[in-house]
């Protein structure tokens, strides 16, 4: 009797010991990762992520365009080029707007050939069709026919043959002469295009006074000389007016000095 319970209170201990590790290891389990139990995670399907197929060829519909369009709108539009104004001033429009933009290589020769009319249109036209929309080759051949490198010559002569108009302002004859520059030494350094056209514009003036003046002061570039000889005219216009208007007192005084013999006083002296 007493060896059967010894024997059940063996398999007690057993499964107390048996029941402590159980619950042990149970812990240790639940705090370890899937990966450190040998499980895969468990993926919980979300119902609200369910793309109808409709909706996902649209939405590749869309991504396809904006790669190829980059954007759905056109932020600057770029003016029209007729081969009348000056090819480079365009040029740098154009790629102002092309930054705006934000517009890719192909997208900038899109934009160039739909943006082309009159004689620039005709350029496109005798392109190979396969060049007609690589944005290089159209400026390579924009730029020969509009601002071929023969022209420096002719630009050159232009620019030193400068002179002020009657009717052109200083503003104006400043511009002309800085674009001038930029045509007639575009290979130059910035320093000395600006240079020569300070000197060219001094030169170009029409009043002679203000040219000694403008070179005493010494100007350092075109912009400070312009603004020097904007300030002289306006000096001497204002001198004019002032001397304007005192002549106009002269000779109110003059006319005052000869209706003088007819006051009262005058009369007096010749009735004796």
């Amino acid at each position: 009797m007493s060896n059967i319970d010894d024997q059940i209170a063996e398999i007690s201990r057993q499964i107390q010991s048996l029941s402590e590790s159980t619950i042990q290891h149970g812990q240790s389990f639940i705090s370890s990762s899937p990966k450190d139990q040998g499980l895969r995670p468990m993926v919980v399907e979300d119902k609200n992520q369910f793309i109808n197929p409709k909706q996902e060829l649209t939405k590749n519909q869309s991504i396809v365009h904006t790669v190829c369009s980059g954007s759905n709108d056109v932020k600057i539009k770029p003016s029209k080029y007729d081969g009348n104004t000056p090819w480079m001033d365009y040029l740098a429009h154009f790629e102002m707007c092309t930054l705006v933009n934000m517009w890719s290589e192909h997208q900038k020769g899109l934009y160039l050939a739909v943006s082309l009319i009159g004689q620039a249109q005709a350029v496109l036209g005798d392109l190979p069709k396969e060049k007609r929309q690589i944005f290089s080759d159209l400026v390579n051949a924009l730029e020969e026919c509009f601002a071929p490198s023969s022209q420096t010559e002719l630009y050159r002569v232009q620019f030193k043959e400068c002179r002020q108009k009657a009717s052109e302002t200083l503003p104006g004859l400043g511009q002309s002469v800085r674009r001038l520059s930029n045509l007639a030494y575009p290979t130059a350094p910035l320093v000395l295009r600006d240079t020569l056209a300070k000197e060219q514009f001094i030169d170009a003036l029409v009043d002679s006074e203000m040219r000694l003046r403008i070179k005493q002061s010494r100007p350092k570039g075109l912009n400070q000389a312009l603004q020097l000889a904007v300030e002289l005219e306006a000096y001497n216009t204002a001198e004019s007016k002032t001397l304007k208007s005192m002549g106009h007192l002269r000779q109110t005084t003059s006319d005052e000095r000869t209706e003088a013999p007819d006051s009262p006083d005058t009369l007096y002296l010749w009735d004796k």
